[in-house]
């Protein structure tokens, strides 16, 4: 009986797991006098090797925050049998090495996010298109640091 009980719940494990909704993400800061050459690099990088949905990638810039002026960058939502099942493009890693590494100062490793939907509201069946992260403190010069960040953010 504890053989079937613990079956079961190996087989419910891979279930569940199989749906979870993960995005990987990873940060990038431009050397301090490469970041056009970065930019370029990674939109050449970009859409030479990540136009299908299969590899899909999205760049944002930090715009407020501890990591202010990198870049960030994530693919799209995927449960972990597609990341398992995910192989790079042929030359895509050369391409990286030639096109972008050169312009990069540091580069952290890639982290892994988890949708949680019960602790999450949504209206629709998906995932928020931005993320837009609050930070709340004192600016001397403004005294709301937010609202200077906020407008910052809006622009872009």
């Amino acid at each position: 009986m504890k053989k079937i009980i613990t079956l079961i719940s190996l087989c419910c494990s891979v279930i569940l797991a199989q749906s979870e909704q993960i995005e990987m993400n990873y940060y990038l800061e431009a050397k301090p006098d490469k970041v056009k050459q970065l930019e370029k690099g990674l939109k050449d990088h970009t859409d030479k090797f990540h136009q299908s949905a299969e590899h899909l990638i999205h760049t944002w810039e930090v715009v407020a925050g501890d990591r202010t002026g990198q870049y960030m960058r994530n693919g799209p939502t995927q449960t972990w049998a597609e990341f398992d099942a995910n192989v790079d493009s042929p030359g895509d890693a050369v391409h990286w090495e030639r096109s972008v590494a050169p312009y990069v100062k540091d580069m952290s490793g890639r982290v892994y996010w988890r949708y949680l939907p019960k602790l999450s509201y949504s209206k629709t069946a998906h995932l928020p298109k931005c993320l837009l992260f609050g930070i709340h403190g004192t600016n001397q010069d403004n005294g709301d640091n937010t609202v200077m960040h906020w407008k910052k953010f809006a622009k872009h």
